[in-house]
């Protein structure tokens, strides 16, 4: 072949090699080789150049006897027509043409470039990270290293079982790397940008515990009182006389929070009394004459759960106190005051239910018994119930300790309680504990027809009870529970 760069006057004699694969990426692109000849060892004549037999002689870097080295490979090349290309071998004394070539500029990337982990602890994660050479080039040596905040609780390892993991692992070549983490016990993403060489590679992402109990709470004031759901552990909630809907403070002045000490505080509503205690109340009220919280009775309006044992859940009791306060979610007092019919009250309930953010009711002692999964003790197992201090980003107090109760499915879906205490009929709060850590937790159930004893679940740090008798009279947090998976 013969080829002439930007005129039609002179043309380079050598070999033009094409490519006709349809199912190569490069289909079409050519490569040609001049033929300039090459010298003789021993006079140093140009042979081969020019004229109609030109060849070209391109060595390599290979020689034919590793023991000799003296015949040298090369590629050989025709620029006429009928002449052949492939490779031979010359002596070494022969001067040669020289192709150069390159390596690729040899890359590492680090796959996936995010992982995210549960809170639970990983030694070593499921998931792993795998660096890889690209390009072509030479496989070197690399280092992929932890941010000096996340050390606490991520490291890394290349070995499999995530024995001697630290914040930096030193390896070359494509291998993977083993991700080892703690127990994020906190309310709060914990984040890692992992480097390689010194440039971000890899973001690591822990979730949070995030498994407060559904607690009720209030927002606002007077008729714009509003009963809705916390999952800060650091907030107490609100708290209960038995089967009333009325929600009383854990201290004076609105403030809920877990600060408290045991013993703090005397509240002073009794009988038809309201006081500036007083979180929320629809109406009348005294604890003397409370009814029981309702069992819950499956039945359906179309598409959606909607209707409970109304029997005591009424708009008359409501009213007057009394009832179901889970029901009253994302309703306000005064809203409450102004109905006139427990059809009004009810056609409510369905509206919250379809906005998602009502549809909530007290569990019953059986569900109650279904969380804590059999166990009747806390232990410090996290696999079974366990007394635990949570963190909480930005606080200064301390933790807020409570119970874990674990997920047997899914331990991602285990749940926190805190140790809310109670308000004892004197009016003082009683075990409740946030700075010295200790305390406990009762929470009213929903189970019983009796409107003289209140059924409660309760826990310590180290006793567990699903179903106890206590005096209306006390007052106890209410955790709330409904159902989010698909309508019969």
């Amino acid at each position: 072949s013969a080829v002439s760069a930007g005129n039609n006057n002179i043309a380079y004699v050598g070999g033009l090699f094409f490519n006709p694969y349809a199912s190569s990426p490069n289909q079409g692109a050519s490569l040609f080789f001049p033929a300039p000849g090459f010298r003789i060892y021993d006079t140093g004549a140009l042979t081969g150049s020019g004229g109609a037999h030109s060849i070209g002689f391109y060595a390599s870097s290979s020689a034919r006897n590793t023991t000799t080295i003296a015949d040298v490979w090369h590629a050989t090349v025709s620029g006429y027509q009928g002449g052949w290309a492939g490779t031979n071998y010359s002596s070494i004394a022969n001067g040669f043409s020289i192709r150069c070539v390159y390596d690729p500029q040899t890359v590492l990337i680090v796959t996936p470039d995010f992982v995210e982990l549960s809170h639970l602890p990983y030694t070593p994660s499921p998931q792993y990270l795998t660096v890889s050479i690209v390009g072509g080039g030479i496989p070197g040596s690399w280092t992929m290293s932890v941010p000096s905040g996340a050390q606490s609780w991520l490291s890394l390892t290349l070995n499999p079982n995530g024995n001697g993991a630290s914040s930096f692992v030193n390896g070359s070549g494509s291998q993977p790397v083993y991700i080892v983490a703690a127990r994020n016990m906190t309310n709060a993403q914990r984040e890692a940008i992992l480097t390689l060489n010194g440039d971000p590679s890899t973001r690591v992402l822990q979730e949070g515990y995030g498994g407060s109990a559904d607690r009720i709470t209030v927002e606002g004031a007077g008729n714009n009182a509003k009963l809705v759901i916390t999952r800060d552990p650091r907030n107490a909630g609100v708290y209960f006389h038995f089967g009333s809907v009325t929600a009383i403070y854990s201290r004076p002045g609105g403030v809920q929070d877990l600060a408290m000490q045991q013993g703090d505080g005397l509240y002073t509503v009794n009988s038809g009394n309201i006081s500036s205690w007083t979180a929320f109340y629809p109406g009348t009220y005294s604890f003397t004459t409370v009814a029981t919280i309702p069992k819950y009775a499956f039945a359906t309006d179309g598409h959606i759960q909607v209707v409970y044992d109304n029997a005591y859940h009424n708009l008359t009791n409501v009213q007057a106190g009394k009832g179901d306060p889970c029901r009253l979610i994302g309703m306000t007092a005064g809203e409450i005051r102004g109905f006139t019919s427990s059809t009004q009250l009810y056609a409510r309930e369905i509206a919250l239910m379809n906005e998602g953010i009502g549809g909530w009711r007290t569990p019953t002692s059986v569900e109650s018994q279904a969380t804590t999964q059999g166990n009747n003790t806390i232990s410090g197992i996290p696999e079974t119930p366990f007394w635990y201090l949570i963190q909480f980003p930005g606080t200064t107090e301390g933790n807020v300790p409570g119970v874990v109760f674990p997920n047997a499915a899914n331990p991602n879906l285990g749940t926190f309680m805190p140790a809310i205490g109670y308000i004892a009929g004197t009016g003082r709060v009683n075990q409740q504990g946030y700075k010295n850590a200790t305390g406990g937790g009762w929470y009213q159930l929903a189970n019983r027809t009796s409107t003289t004893t209140t059924y409660y679940f309760d826990f310590a740090r180290t006793t567990l009870y699903v179903d106890r008798a206590g005096a209306p009279g006390e007052m106890y947090g209410v955790r709330c529970i409904r159902w989010d998976g698909p309508q019969p």
